[in-house]
């Protein structure tokens, strides 16, 4: 397999690092750096973990979920914003530390909860679950799952987890790598000096979200490693009970040096699979994702375009 990395800052409308490419850009750079036979490499001109782990879940969700111009929106759930929230109170954490500014809790927390309150009522994004929950049930998850937020940044905070990760290099630094030709795009939530760090928020007791067991198929952190050439590892950060605040031990860290198992052939076999199923026209239907087809939000426009 080659493995090619390109240097994205070349084509960084400013210029300096840190700064995420812009999507006009990035797909201008992975159109010019797409070598494959394939004239489809992803809706955005290049491929990355999750659209894979879709496509491996159910190629008809995929098609639906990405190329589909009738039902191509850009939705969310409260689990993914959950993530998506906590993410952005590690970044302006890591930040403010690279920065060797002062760490205020009360500020990381805030930051977090606005940015969830924000999605909450953002009208391009409409979250599944208000349409699938009555009113009083999505506010009372809404509820659970804000305390959750606030619980996990806290703690994290307070136990100090941030000073254990190591000498930071980078925070939420996006790459492209074009492997055989075919482009890939991510964006890694920390590099430090001696692997790269990937964040969980789980919702749920500990471990429930991510287990060992789940780690050999994780294309996210295969991906990493063939990038950055250096181990990567899960940090899944649970909210402890709220009843032993005072002994919050929440983060959990699996590196995949120890249970990664794809193979690079391996990896390679279900990515020339999928573009050529793509290229085909065909999206067979598998239903293997989160609450199978009964739970599956296309699941009426699936049954009245194709026959299963």
């Amino acid at each position: 397999m080659e493995i090619k990395r390109i240097d994205l800052n070349k084509y960084k409308a400013s210029g300096k690092e840190g700064h995420k490419i812009s999507k006009e850009s990035l797909l201008e750079c992975a159109q010019m750096h797409n070598t494959s036979e394939y004239e489809y490499v992803g809706g955005e001109g290049y491929l990355s973990p999750s659209s894979i782990k879709t496509w491996m879940k159910c190629p008809r969700f995929f098609y639906y979920d990405k190329l589909d111009p009738d039902l191509k929106v850009r939705r969310v759930n409260l689990k993914m914003h959950y993530g998506s929230s906590g993410h952005k109170a590690m970044e302006i954490l890591y930040k403010k530390i690279m920065k060797n500014e002062v760490i205020i809790k009360d500020e990381i927390v805030s930051y977090a909860t606005d940015y969830y309150q924000r999605g909450l009522e953002d009208p391009e994004a409409p979250m599944d679950e208000k349409e699938n929950l009555q009113a009083s049930e999505f506010d009372e998850v809404v509820g659970t799952t804000k305390d959750n937020l606030v619980i996990c940044v806290e703690a994290y905070v307070d136990n100090k987890e941030h000073e254990k990760v190591g000498q930071i290099l980078n925070v939420e630094q996006d790459f492209l790598m074009t492997l055989d030709g075919i482009p890939f795009y991510g964006i890694v939530d920390l590099e430090t000096s001696s692997k790269i760090v990937d964040f969980k928020f789980a919702q749920g007791s500990a471990g429930v979200q991510m287990r060992k067991s789940d780690i050999p198929g994780d294309i996210q952190l295969w991906t990493y490693e063939k990038n950055y050439s250096k181990p990567g590892a899960f940090n899944i950060i649970i909210p402890p009970p709220k009843t032993k605040r005072s002994d919050r031990q929440l983060v959990t860290e699996i590196c995949r040096t120890d249970y990664l198992t794809w193979a690079d052939e391996d990896f390679m076999e279900v990515t020339h699979d999928m573009l050529r199923e793509i290229q085909a026209g065909r999206f067979t239907k598998r239903g293997a994702i989160t609450g199978g087809c009964q739970g599956c939000r296309y699941k009426e426009s699936c049954n009245v375009k194709h026959s299963c």
